[in-house]
């Protein structure tokens, strides 16, 4: 706002002066000023603007000098009637042009403007700032940074935990629920993991199935062992008639060690793997059980026609015979049994003829007959 002196104001401030001029006569009427020598001249005009004792504007305003007076006004940036100016905030009554994007301070008769952090230029023209591709931000090198206006985000990756600025690596394996399969082992690495299947077992460690090593034949059983598969292994069992561990297996001398089921009257006879009874001469069977043949019943002994033929001889209850048979030579006879020959008794004299009597041998026997004179 103007603000105007006139002249009355102005004779106050000739006063203060100590008078306009020379020394003569002044003219109320008209204002004019007579001076020593008597000559009437024109109105003084002053420049009240030139000296502040003249003028009464406020100094954040701008004194204009006019014709018998002056006016004020407030400079930009203050409002008021120019002999008193207040600072305008233009910040708060949003006037200034300030970027959205930056602070706006205000000072006496201005404003400033300065952008915010995560933005850059002038004030009026901020543009945002890239700390992800300057490599100003703070993010940890296992987090993923991602711009956003006037600042940026921080977010661990995958296989780590914490609030982007730290990240720590995430043990999965030490998590239940980790995908690895249960026949699987799990091996933390940084920022991930690996699952491997375990011996035994084939697949992506995600997924495992049983390696039937049997079926296959990558076991390392003994050729006379049996392979049972199991899961994730197998186991080797030797087969009857061996003896180990499965791995390593050895025949086994069942005839040797007792072991076998050979019948008491058998021939026990070791093979690869198992044995083979046999009955002995005079046993008939399967070689686990067998039974005594009775040569004289069956007419396959040997025993002379002259013999008695034996085959059971029956001691304590136990056929010392069994097996086999016995020829004795009929009486009369001499010899093994199997050969058996006449004995002359009356040439031996192991008749029992009366002395008075003629002895007769005959076969396998002899005969008495009373001498001519004797009867009996």
């Amino acid at each position: 706002m103007k603000h105007i002196v006139g002249l009355a104001t102005l004779a106050v401030f000739c006063i203060l002066l100590s008078g306009c001029g020379e020394t003569g006569d002044t003219d109320d009427t008209d204002g004019s000023t007579t001076e020593s020598t008597g000559e009437t001249t024109g109105t003084v005009d002053v420049n009240e603007c030139e000296d502040p004792k003249l003028n009464t504007c406020s100094p954040n305003a701008a004194c204009l000098d006019t014709a018998d007076a002056f006016t004020c006004t407030c400079n930009e940036g203050f409002e008021g009637d120019g002999s008193q100016c207040d600072d305008l905030d233009e910040c708060t009554l949003l006037t200034d042009n300030c970027s959205d994007n930056a602070d706006c301070t205000n000072s006496d008769g201005a404003f400033d403007c300065a952008c915010k952090a995560g933005f850059e230029g002038d004030g009026v023209t901020c543009t945002d700032l890239d700390e992800c591709t300057l490599l100003t931000d703070n993010c940890s090198d296992n987090a993923d940074c991602s711009n956003t206006p006037g600042s940026f985000t921080c977010e661990c990756q995958d296989g780590y935990d914490g609030d982007g600025v730290t990240c720590t690596n995430i043990d999965e394996c030490a998590r239940e629920g980790n995908a690895c399969h249960p026949d699987a082992a799990c091996t933390d690495e940084a920022g991930t993991f690996s699952c491997v299947c375990n011996a035994g077992y084939e697949g992506d460690g995600k997924t495992c199935s049983d390696i039937d090593e049997c079926d296959i034949g990558s076991d390392d059983c003994d050729d006379q062992a049996e392979c049972t598969n199991q899961p994730g292994s197998f186991t080797c069992q030797c087969n009857a008639g061996y003896d180990g561990d499965g791995v390593t297996c050895t025949n086994i001398d069942e005839c040797a060690a007792g072991s076998s089921s050979c019948d008491p009257n058998a021939l026990c006879t070791d093979t690869d793997g198992s044995f083979e009874c046999a009955c002995n001469a005079g046993f008939e069977g399967d070689g686990s059980s067998c039974t005594n043949i009775d040569e004289c019943a069956l007419g396959t002994d040997n025993c002379s026609d002259n013999a008695n033929c034996t085959d059971s001889i029956l001691v304590q209850g136990v056929n010392i015979l069994a097996g086999t048979f016995d020829c004795q030579c009929n009486s009369g006879y001499e010899g093994d049994g199997v050969n058996c020959s006449n004995i002359d008794e009356c040439a031996k004299g192991t008749d029992n003829c009366d002395p008075n009597a003629a002895c007769t041998d005959t076969i396998g026997s002899f005969t008495c007959a009373c001498n001519s004179g004797f009867e009996g």
